[in-house]
């Protein structure tokens, strides 16, 4: 162990300005010893001494080691001390207590290097990471938040990777922390879903992952308690029963620790039993459950756990024992991390036991569990509430300035694709609105130019010339079908694109626009002015655009040989 912590005094080394591959090289080699003895629950190995190699190393690892560093960080860092005060190390003095805010900024930085790496499925890892720690220790707002990040993150791994590229176990643990996070937060229908997606992608995977017993104790107990919310009548309660215990035995029989197959599986199947009003079956499972939680040195979690499904069986039976396991229960729930949040565990085993003890009697304990628990739910609804209405409130601003960055690049793009003399469409517009038509479809092009537009202006003047443009850009807009496009092609040329149009079709527009314009009572504008137009039309493929624009310019420069005023077709 000694060797093992003493390779990160060996790789912190000070690194020059010109990147030293060797020295790196071991950098990196530290990196991996050291996280291959990270500490976890019942390991040898001493936190707060792999806590501070970890600090001597963070400094000079590189990107990519040091994001490894702070997700694993963010993991140990509970476990400076103990949920219950009696077996992990403390703090020592004058050392910071780094299990509040500390695990959650470093799954975030993590995650955000992670993000610049282009790894984002490990960046949403870390992410649901830091909400589900944020979400235990009662931040729901930091919960919220960073759980927004995972799922965009996630979003982001699910669309850049196709189907037979993507890290199914990856997904499958992802989706663990999602579970826990909405379990946490009482969401369980969105808890379940998130679980039964892990377990989904785990099964395709492999069965024999970690967390496939984890996941299969979180579905059996999600389970149980959308079930026993349920009338006994309700065929949705017997469905998700079988569910549930379907569950409940693939732990007692398949993957996983003895911590599963003698204490989680048979616990959640009495569990079932007395949910389906089988008591005394229940009950022939409950005593190798409480051999199993003594042998294994289950958590005070587990077994508070444990002592709930006994009171919950001897209450169905109808034994006053039920309140002394009851005791036990809550005793063993309310021992967790001071500050967390109250277990949806610790609800249950308070409601129980109050009705347990209106059963024998004790009218006033059965009122003091009732305020007790409505006191944790009003603690809850305050914490939770605030938290809430924040994200609501930020998500409405956020939506505000989507809405506004939304108009602002409309009118940009507006601006961008229109002429603004005319108010047509630009050339730039046009393009694009012919590449969107389908390839294997028609078009056709009407080319148009004013005749003698310069000595207009000579001798009427600019702002003459600017107004017969606006009122032939009106002439052509009324002069085609909704569906046709006319666009500003510069100067004093305008073109009009017919999707579908045949030569025929482009012919009649030419025509038609030719003979209007003539028509115009132009003299309205300027005494003694007249305004003509030459048109040049050509049709073909859609593909074939640039060439159909050639033809219906030659056909343009024709019509203007020609004498002007009239239109040819090409």
């Amino acid at each position: 162990m000694e060797d093992c912590l003493s390779v990160a005094r060996i790789g912190c080394i000070a690194v020059p300005a010109r990147i030293d591959l060797v020295a790196a090289e071991r950098v990196s080699a530290s990196v991996d010893r050291l996280l291959a003895v990270a500490p976890g629950e019942g390991s040898v190995v001493p936190v707060r001494r792999w806590l501070r190699a970890v600090e001597r190393l963070l400094p000079v690892a590189g990107e990519y080691d040091r994001q490894r560093l702070l997700s694993a960080r963010a993991g140990i860092l509970p476990l400076a001390v103990p949920s219950d005060g009696s077996s992990a190390e403390s703090v020592a003095p004058g050392e910071p207590d780094r299990r509040g805010e500390m695990p959650v900024t470093d799954a975030v930085l993590a995650a955000e290097i992670y993000e610049q790496l282009g790894e984002p499925l490990a960046a949403a890892t870390n992410y649901a990471a830091a909400a589900d720690t944020a979400a235990g220790e009662g931040r729901v707002a930091v919960a919220l938040d960073t759980a927004v990040r995972a799922l965009v993150a996630l979003g982001g791994a699910v669309r850049e990777r196709p189907d037979a590229e993507r890290d199914l176990t990856a997904e499958a643990h992802l989706a663990v922390r999602l579970g826990g996070l909405c379990r946490q937060l009482i969401d369980y229908p969105r808890a379940l879903h998130f679980y039964e997606l892990a377990l989904e992608a785990l099964h395709a995977q492999t069965e024999h992952d970690s967390c496939v017993p984890g996941a299969l104790t979180a579905t059996a107990e999600l389970l149980l308690a959308q079930a026993v919310e349920l009338d006994w009548e309700d065929p949705e309660r017997a469905r998700l029963l079988d569910r549930a215990e379907r569950a409940a035995h693939r732990l007692s029989t398949g993957p996983g620790s003895d911590l599963f197959h003698r204490l989680h599986g048979p616990r959640l199947l009495a569990d079932v039993l007395c949910a389906r009003g089988r008591p005394a079956r229940a009950w022939s499972l409950l005593p190798g459950v409480l051999r199993a939680a003594a042998d294994l040195d289950a958590a005070p979690s587990v077994r508070g756990a444990v002592h709930l499904s006994v009171g919950r069986c001897l209450a169905e039976l109808g034994s006053d024992d039920a309140v002394a396991d009851l005791d036990r229960a809550v005793a063993l729930l309310e021992a967790g991390t001071p500050g967390t949040p109250p277990s949806a565990e610790l609800f249950t085993a308070l409601r129980l036991r109050s009705l347990a003890r209106q059963r024998a009697g004790d009218v006033q304990g059965a009122l003091d569990d009732a305020r007790r628990l409505a006191d944790l739910l009003w603690a809850r609804h305050r914490r939770h509430v605030p938290a809430f209405m924040e994200q609501v409130w930020s998500r409405a601003g956020a939506e505000e300035e989507r809405r506004d960055l939304e108009e602002r690049t409309e009118a940009l793009m507006a601006s961008a694709e229109q002429d603004p003399l005319t108010g047509l469409a630009n050339r730039r517009a046009l393009t694009r609105f012919c590449g969107d038509l389908l390839p294997g479809g028609e078009v056709s092009l009407v080319l148009i130019d004013v005749d003698h537009f310069k000595a207009v202006n000579d001798r009427f003047g600019h702002g003459v010339g600017d107004a017969v443009l606006k009122a032939l850009a009106d002439l052509l807009t009324r002069s085609v079908r909704t569906l046709d496009v006319v666009a500003r092609w510069g100067g004093e040329e305008f073109l009009i694109a017919l999707p579908g149009g045949t030569g025929r079709m482009g012919a009649d527009a030419a025509a038609r626009v030719c003979c209007r314009v003539r028509a115009h009572p132009w003299r309205d504008l300027a005494e003694g002015l007249e305004v003509t137009v030459s048109a040049g039309v050509a049709s073909g493929p859609v593909a074939e655009l640039d060439v159909v624009l050639d033809r219906a310019d030659a056909a343009l420069y024709a019509a203007k040989h020609d004498g002007r005023n009239r239109s040819v077709v090409w």
